[in-house]
């Protein structure tokens, strides 16, 4: 029996949407009414928090790399295409173009800070990666800082979401075969 890709990472893109709600959720309190978010941040990061969760538990492999693949592809148009439909007026082939490879650029280059730290604070620590994975975000998400309070509190809740967006993944595996 063969599934298709899109079967294979749509679990990937429901805990996105899953740790976008929560995020959402988090944010909506006294503490931020005032605050500017970076909205896509909050894409970023959740794309992020999915793919730790779901390669924490697998053996590398061209299948586990090819759903991860695809399901950043797949988020990246979505954020692309978000965007586009925002717009006033239907931008050129070559404004799309250069929107589409700045959306991704910034992806990648986010992603690729947030990996670092988790990365680099997995062999230490586990809660000192978890507190800097929190203030990467507030600082790029979040315009101004708030009080050392909001870190704490943050922090706790990255925790609880990688726990529950691991768990979440485990009830819909198997997504790729390890």
């Amino acid at each position: 029996m063969t599934t298709s890709s899109k079967e294979i990472y749509q679990p990937l893109v429901a805990a996105h949407d899953f740790i976008s709600s929560r995020l959402l959720y988090f944010f909506n309190n006294d503490d931020f009414a005032d605050a500017e978010f970076a909205v896509n941040e909050f894409d970023v990061f959740a794309i992020f928090v999915a793919t730790i969760a779901y390669l924490n538990n697998k053996e590398p492999s061209e299948e586990v790399g090819a759903v991860v693949e695809d399901f950043h592809t797949t988020m990246i148009n979505i954020i692309f295409q978000r965007i586009l439909s925002s717009q006033a007026e239907e931008p050129s082939a070559d404004k799309e173009k250069s929107l589409y490879e700045l959306i991704k650029k910034i992806f990648e280059e986010r992603f690729r800070q947030y990996f670092h730290i988790f990365k680099k604070g997995n062999d230490s620590d586990p809660q000192q990666v978890y507190i800097k994975l929190a203030d990467a975000f507030l600082d790029c998400a979040v315009k101004e800082s708030g009080p050392q309070e909001t870190l704490t509190r943050f922090t706790s809740f990255v925790v609880e979401l990688f726990d529950e967006v691991s768990v979440l993944l485990e009830k819909t595996e198997p997504l790729a075969t390890s």
